[in-house]
Parts: C-alpha cells; sequence; structure tokens
C-alpha cells in the first residue's frame, strides 16, 4: 500500500491489526490435502490401470511435446496389457461434454523398438476415448491405432480425427482415455499432447492436454488453453522442475520471455471441510524465487506486469456439476523492486464465502509479466483469530488510558462522537443530582517515551471543554465541574494537584473553550511517577460537559509529555501526529481527521481511517508495549486488549518469527507519483521491540 505527497484528499483504513505466530505445512490445512505439493509422482488426471511384470510405466522426462513430461509405456511380452487410465475427463468448466458437436480429438505419440506389422490386437498399441452415459453405459468410443510399420518413429506423429467424423450423439458424463499397449506389444512408447477441442462449438473441453503438471493440478495456457494442442507465448517452457525447489525436489517453472497473454497453473476444486466455515479467514501462500525481472517496467505498467494468486470459490463439487464459480480475485503480488530475489514467501487472506463448497487456487503470471519464476510450497491454512478483540482491535468502547471513574445512577459517562475538537471523540458526562460524584480517570499518565514527568520544566497543561445546561454559579465543591491533574511520588504520596474549575456563569458555551496554566504557573518541585487526570461532575451538578485536547506539553523543556492528549483511539493505541505528537494541543495536515469510523471495516464495525490530503510530516497511530512474557524484561508493541493490565504473550522466545498484518482498504491514492517518490510515499508497518 503507498501513500503520497499530493493536494489531493486520501485516506486509508487500517482493519484490526492482527499478531499471529504461524506454521507453514507442506500441505494445506483443513483436509485439502493435495493442494500446495509439486512432489507426486503421476500427472493430474492420469492413474496407472495397468503395470503387469515386465512393463514400465512412467511419468517421463526423457521425451516430450511441450512442458517437460509424457507418459511412457516400456514393456516385453507380458500377462496381460500394460496401461495408462485417465480419470473422468470430464470435469472443470463443462459438467458434460456435449453432442452435436464435431470433436477434434486425438493423440502425439513416439516409438521405439515396438513390435512391427502386427495381426492380433494384442499385438497392437493404441489409445482410445471412451464415453458413456449418465446410467455408466457406453455411448461409443474412438481408437487410434500407433503406427508399427516401424520399429521407430523419426519423431512425433500427431493423429486425430478428421472434421465431422466424431460428432456424439449424446452427451457424454464420463470421459475415459486409455493408452494401452497389448499384452504381446514389445517396445517403447511415449504419448503426450492429447487433444480434445470442440470445431466450430463447445464440447465440454479444458483439462490437461499436455502432461505437465501432477496430481490435483490443471492450467490454462496461451493461445486456447492447450487443449487444441498449442502452447505459444513462452507458456510451452511451464515445467515442473527439479532445477530448483524450497519444498522436496520440485517446483513449477514459469518462463515467460513476452508478456503478451496471461496463463495460469492452478489447483483443482477441493472440498472446503475440516472444520472451515463462511466467515472464516484463510491464508494462501506460496514460496517464489524470482529471475530475469525488469522491476521499473513492473513499476510504470502496474498490476498487469504482476503476479498473482487467485483463490476462487466455488458453490459445486464433482464432475458432473459444472464449474460453478462464484467468487474469484486475482491478487497481485508485490515482488521486490530487483532483477532477482531468492526464495520468498508471499501470501493472501481472503474470507471463506456463504455458499462455498469447494476452493480452486491459481499461481496466475499475468498479461503484461516477463521473467522468470519458480513457484513451490502453496499452502492453504485457516487462521485461528481468538485473539482478535485483544491485538489489533478497534471495537473497544473507552478511550486508550481511560477509564470510567465512578458512574452513578442519575450519570452517563460516553466516549462520544456528537462533539470533539479533533479525532472524531471526546468524554462526555450527562448527569442528574446523585449519590456521589461522576467521574472519568485516567490511567498512570507516565508512559511511553518517559519514566517521569520531571521538575524543574514551566509545564503547560489545560484542557477543552464545551457545556449545555449545567447549573450556574455553584456555591459548593458538590456543584462544581472540574478537571484535575494530579502529580505523585515514588512511595504513592501526593506532590500536588492543579484543578481547572469549568466556566459554570452560565448554562452553556457558546463553544470549545480552551483553559491551560499560565505561563510559570506549574513547575513540579519534584519529578512524578504517578499523574493522574480526572474530569468530574460533583455530586449536586447537573447538565451535559464534553471535554478533549487534554495538552500538557513542556514549554522550554522536557516535561515527559506524549500520551494521547486527544481521546480518538481506543484502549490499547496511542499516537503521534503533525505538528507535535498532538500534547500542545494542535493537531495539522489533515492528520486532525484520523478517527475511528464505522463508514469501513472488515472485522467487527470499526477501523481506523486516515484522510490526508498533503503528505508533508509523518505521523502513526500505534500499539502501546505489550509483554512477549511473563518476566515483562521483553516488550513488542502492541494493544493491551480490553483490560488495562498488560497481559503477556505466553510460548514466545528469542528467535521465534512472529507475522504482523493487517487489512487495508484505499482511496485517491496515486500510484504513478508514489512509484516514482520511493519509500517516503509508502504506508508502513513499523515494530519495536524493546528490552529493559
Amino acid at each position: 500500500m503507498n501513500s503520497f505527497i499530493s493536494s489531493k484528499n486520501w485516506w486509508i483504513s487500517f482493519w484490526s491489526i492482527l499478531l499471529l505466530t504461524v506454521s507453514i505445512p507442506l500441505f494445506a490445512q483443513s483436509g485439502i490435502n493435495q493442494i500446495g505439493s509439486l512432489e507426486q509422482d503421476l500427472p493430474s488426471y492420469w492413474t496407472k490401470g495397468s503395470e503387469p511384470g515386465g512393463a514400465t510405466l512412467t511419468w517421463a522426462k526423457d521425451e516430450f511435446v511441450s512442458m517437460g513430461r509424457s507418459i511412457k509405456i516400456e514393456k516385453n511380452v507380458t500377462d496381460e496389457a500394460a496401461m495408462w487410465e485417465s480419470e473422468n475427463m470430464v470435469d472443470l468448466w463443462s459438467e458434460r461434454h456435449f453432442k452435436d458437436v464435431d470433436i477434434k480429438m486425438g493423440v502425439s505419440y513416439k516409438t521405439s523398438g515396438v513390435n512391427v506389422n502386427p495381426t492380433t490386437d494384442d499385438q497392437k498399441w493404441w489409445v482410445s476415448y471412451s464415453f458413456y452415459k449418465e446410467d455408466g453405459s457406453m455411448i461409443g468410443e474412438k481408437k487410434f491405432e500407433l503406427d508399427q510399420t516401424t520399429a521407430s518413429t523419426s519423431g512425433w506423429i500427431e493423429d486425430t480425427t478428421t472434421v465431422g467424423e466424431i460428432i456424439l450423439p449424446e452427451d457424454s458424463y464420463t470421459t475415459i482415455i486409455r493408452f494401452v499397449g497389448g499384452k504381446d506389444a514389445v517396445g517403447t512408447v511415449w504419448t503426450d499432447n492429447y487433444v480434445f477441442n470442440g470445431r466450430g462449438g463447445w464440447a465440454g473441453q479444458d483439462w490437461n492436454a499436455q502432461l505437465g503438471v501432477p496430481t490435483g493440478w490443471f492450467y490454462w495456457l496461451p493461445p486456447n488453453g492447450g487443449n487444441d494442442g498449442q502452447l505459444t507465448a513462452g507458456y510451452e517452457n511451464t515445467i515442473v522442475t527439479d532445477a530448483e525447489s524450497y519444498y522436496g525436489k520440485y517446483s513449477l517453472k514459469f518462463d515467460i520471455p513476452e508478456g503478451s497473454r496471461d496463463g495460469f497453473v492452478g489447483t483443482r476444486k477441493y472440498d472446503i471441510d475440516g472444520g472451515v466455515v463462511p466467515g472464516d479467514v484463510i491464508r494462501i501462500s506460496v514460496w517464489i524465487k524470482g529471475e530475469n525481472l525488469q522491476p521499473d517496467s513492473a513499476a510504470a505498467v502496474g498490476d498487469s506486469w504482476s503476479v498473482s494468486i487467485t483463490p476462487i470459490f466455488h458453490n459445486t463439487i464433482g464432475n458432473n456439476a459444472g464449474w460453478g464459480e462464484f467468487w474469484a480475485s486475482d491478487i497481485p503480488l508485490v515482488f521486490p523492486k530487483t532483477t532477482s530475489f531468492d526464495w520468498m514467501q508471499f501470501y493472501v487472506d481472503v474470507t471463506v464465502q456463504e455458499g462455498a463448497k469447494a476452493l480452486s487456487v491459481r499461481l496466475h503470471p499475468l498479461g503484461r509479466f516477463s521473467g522468470t519464476v519458480f513457484m513451490d510450497g502453496l499452502t492453504v491454512e485457516k487462521l485461528d483469530l481468538p485473539q482478535i478483540s485483544e491485538i489489533g482491535s478497534f471495537e473497544q468502547d473507552l478511550p486508550s488510558y481511560w477509564t470510567k471513574g465512578s458512574e452513578p445512577g442519575g450519570a452517563t459517562l460516553t466516549w462520544a462522537k456528537d462533539e470533539f475538537v479533533s479525532m472524531g471523540r471526546s468524554i462526555k458526562i450527562e448527569k442528574n443530582v446523585t449519590d456521589e460524584a461522576a467521574m472519568w480517570e485516567s490511567e498512570n499518565m507516565v508512559d511511553l517515551w518517559s519514566e517521569r514527568h520531571f521538575k524543574d520544566v514551566d509545564i503547560k497543561m489545560g484542557v477543552s471543554y464545551k457545556t449545555s445546561g449545567v447549573n450556574v454559579n455553584p456555591t459548593t465543591d458538590d456543584q462544581k465541574w472540574w478537571v484535575s491533574y494530579s502529580f505523585y511520588k515514588e512511595d504513592g504520596s501526593m506532590i500536588g494537584e492543579k484543578k481547572f474549575e469549568l466556566d459554570q456563569t452560565t448554562a452553556s458555551t457558546s463553544g470549545w473553550v480552551e483553559d491551560t496554566t499560565t505561563v510559570g504557573e506549574i513547575i513540579l518541585p519534584e519529578d512524578s511517577y504517578t499523574t493522574i487526570i480526572r474530569f468530574v461532575g460533583g455530586k449536586d451538578a447537573v447538565g451535559t460537559v464534553w471535554t478533549d485536547n487534554y495538552v500538557f506539553n513542556g514549554r522550554g523543556g522536557w516535561a515527559g509529555q506524549d500520551w494521547n492528549a486527544e481521546l480518538g483511539v481506543p484502549t490499547g493505541w496511542f499516537y503521534w501526529l503533525p505538528p507535535n505528537g498532538g500534547n500542545d494541543g494542535k493537531l495539522s495536515d489533515g492528520y486532525e481527521r484520523t478517527i475511528v469510523t464505522d463508514e469501513a471495516s472488515y472485522y467487527g464495525k470499526y477501523s481506523l481511517k486516515f484522510d490526508i490530503p498533503e503528505g508533508s510530516r509523518d505521523g502513526f497511530v500505534g500499539t502501546r508495549k505489550y509483554a512477549i512474557d511473563g518476566s515483562g524484561a521483553n516488550n513488542l508493541s502492541k494493544t493491551s486488549g480490553e483490560s488495562r493490565d498488560i497481559t503477556a504473550l505466553d510460548g514466545v522466545v528469542q528467535g521465534d518469527v512472529i507475522r504482523i498484518s493487517v487489512w487495508i482498504k484505499g482511496e485517491n491514492l496515486q500510484p504513478d507519483s508514489a512509484a516514482a517518490v520511493g519509500d517516503s510515499w509508502s504506508v508502513s508497518i513499523t515494530p519495536y521491540s524493546i528490552i529493559r
């Protein structure tokens, strides 16, 4: 996500930062046991139907038409035929192979040392396509008898049906391909490039014609997917290779010299089961190594120069159920700005959609991509998000550093949105006469950058407030509204207190009133180890009062400030916003509009919104410190949840890897400017590790 310097407004919502420890399994979780591995020893859609003694069936690398593999039979005379047999080739986009369409079907093959001029079927080599009705009975079969007039072909031979030769009289619910060496046939035969393509109509094709990808995978590669027997634009070089790998021996290699079309290698559909339900978040990750990249061109062109992960949710499962796609997204990955990089993990998080029965995932170089990428270790895992309310949530109902000190019957304390100075919130008391005072009370405001509030510094402190319908001209303390700052020594005894009695000469102020100390009025004689602010409506005070913008700023020296002066962020958060953090009572450059909003959200109701018209300064909203372990010796910035107590992140030790992630929605961005300026135009995640 990029930010920028511009005269235009822009805004970004940060959606619930999550601090997660993540395991990276070789195979997918949630029962999807085939996604991710490229180590399988069979081509997708194919099984060894029969491998009698004296015959060897191989997913071969020594000869092929394209994509680096073929299926091969080497055999002597055997007790029975040797056979590669396909699964049901009615799959993926189509629920049937359709009648009344002229079908071009066929195979490419190469022979070496086969028996010549066979006189019986048992001596022959052949490939057959068999078609079956819904009830399992056969519609018909097309048999390609391979050339055995010579012992060895001079190269690859393509054999396909002629125009009008095969038109199904009924829809096929099951289509099976067999590559057979009869029991008395001998020699070595390779087959590849199993063509199945409607001439002038949709026959229900688009399974794997070439044999380059393993069990559980399929592809669509230019110019027409591959089922017409043609691959071009460098996609014929797409292979499963042992030249590089992250897991095991093999990885998937795209080697695309010119990005004129897009293509993909993806998983077949898999049941969503094993405890995954709508609303769950799944993480799809893949390891990638890049070579021969062009980062400048990629930055100039944008997403079409990218490689994406493309998750697809389907509302169907099974060969005759149809494609059933109802949610899909090409999610571009952001590579390092370099011509090559070593193995790196990339991931996307998606929410399981209502009605999803199946998932497929594509590894997808987009239309303008040019370069070489090796891809391995695709994983799909359900994220465990039980602590969303503690880490990264914006759903808390109190402002950070503040508690409801006293809310007696007849009084209501609110973290209010109806009136504020900046950042969208204030703290509010509405009350009648009550049995005791109503009070907002802060936590210890000695926090974050400073271990104390310091003596011998002239401190400007104060508050902004607004009143409505309050009692006028109070004669007792119980009738008054006030704000106080109280300072305490290390032993807990009080140093002193500054009390701001709010204006009650009229029932309502005409707007916001700021009240601050004068120059030299407050200089602490001793360091304060505990500073508490209280906003109080005496038990006999009535009306409504809002307070905001709690100023605490050293005049000409460091007083130990920098907690939240404005009240815009919830429990566990703090901020530093231009021009001086906010504790001098000033926010500018659009940062005063930084708010927790219900305009957009990913989790719950609220998100954090930055709306910055001109990025001339930087600022942040961050989490307060959070203990990594029970000793409190090591800390990482993190929320403290809805409790004011710091809770340890158990089980994390030195050397562990933690993942910090955030959901972001962006508007009014300027990617060209961001690409030109670089990192200073960006939005960052900034983790801090603190040792004391």
